[in-house]
């Protein structure tokens, strides 16, 4: 279910702070690193259960987890992560990568949420927030996310933000280009959204 982006109380801190940060750790990154051979902590998502080529279709580098900063040695998105924990209710952040050619299939984040939860030690309510980075098409059904029920699939460019509630709603992802898709997800505390 999509949720109105500018209702986060942080929305124009991200827009003047979180984005110029991403900007500028990505073109050091992509000038340091090849995604596919990375030598940095990037997690390969995979699903077993997937009866194609595209199991390990999701990589991601995590920024901050259980409202901690991830340390450098596993995380090179040190101005991301600086700016990040400035801003209050941040549970978890990761950059996503996308292969070409890939896409994450129907699926909610419930895991991902349970997971800042242990870490916390209690029960929370969130939003996710997304941030393009490097988004290889404008056009939604070539580079696209959609929710289970939606009429239309909807994408979005290199720093547009978009929201959701990807916890308790089904949504899948997909990259039919030739070129990664690169995001930033943030997992952020209800308290920090406008509720009018």
């Amino acid at each position: 279910m999509w949720i109105d982006a500018k209702k986060y109380k942080h929305y124009e801190y991200i827009k003047t702070s979180l984005i110029p940060a991403l900007e500028l750790d990505y073109n050091r990154f992509i000038r340091k690193f090849n995604i596919t051979e990375t030598g940095v902590n990037v997690f390969r998502f995979e699903y077993p259960n997937r009866e194609d080529d595209h199991a390990d279709d999701w990589w991601a580098i995590p920024l901050i987890q259980g409202g901690e900063a991830v340390p450098p040695l596993r995380n090179p998105w040190q101005h991301a992560t600086a700016s990040l924990k400035e801003i209050p209710g941040v549970f978890q952040s990761i950059v996503n990568f996308i292969k070409p050619n890939g896409g994450l299939p129907m699926h909610h984040d419930f895991g991902s949420w349970q997971r800042i939860e242990e870490a916390l030690g209690r029960s929370v309510k969130g939003y996710t927030l997304a941030i393009g980075i490097d988004m290889p098409s404008n056009d939604p059904n070539v580079c696209g996310m959609e929710f289970e029920n939606d009429s239309y699939p909807r994408t979005y460019g290199n720093k547009e933000i978009v929201a959701f509630n990807g916890r308790d709603f089904m949504h899948k992802v997909w990259n039919k280009t030739g070129n990664w898709r690169v995001s930033c997800v943030i997992d952020t505390d209800i308290e920090h959204w406008k509720n009018d």
